[in-house]
């Protein structure tokens, strides 16, 4: 059994694209775990995760965080910051995204809120609410889910 742990990380691809950028665009992933993932679901979402950090293209993603959380009823988040809506629109799309979105995210968390941002003056400004997402997982019986 491994031991389950979250840990909060931040990872900049591009310190200069930060400071150069004019504006930003933002999504903030939270979720609630399921009370019954397995610990073959828990390495399934660290291998995705880990699949995801790997492949950061700095083109795309400025910079990735992770971060346990213990409030509000959730316990994992994860923010991406982007270079525009574009690059999010790609990264959405890449394979270890899709992967990690369709087979594992349904294994390990019961909701997932999901929030997307616009910072309009690049880093320092305001931050611009776009809209939030809920996908709700847990009405799925673990026959229903894909094996992650």
């Amino acid at each position: 059994t491994p031991q389950r742990r979250w840990e909060a990380r931040v990872i900049i691809k591009s310190l200069a694209a930060i400071h150069a950028s004019t504006s930003l665009y933002g999504v903030g992933f939270f979720g609630k775990l399921r009370s019954d993932f397995t610990d073959a679901a828990y390495l399934a979402f660290m291998d995705a995760d880990r699949s995801l950090v790997e492949n950061l293209d700095p083109k795309l993603i400025i910079g990735y965080a992770s971060i346990p959380i213990t409030d509000y009823g959730l316990n994992h988040g994860n923010v991406v910051l982007l270079t525009n809506m574009d690059a999010a629109d790609e990264w959405m799309r890449l394979p270890a995204h899709m992967d990690a979105v369709h087979r594992v995210a349904p294994a390990v968390f019961n909701k997932i809120f999901l929030h997307n941002l616009d910072l309009p003056e690049g880093p320092g400004g305001r931050l611009v609410y776009r809209r939030t997402r809920v996908f709700d997982f847990s009405q799925l019986q673990p026959d229903q889910i894909r094996a992650a």
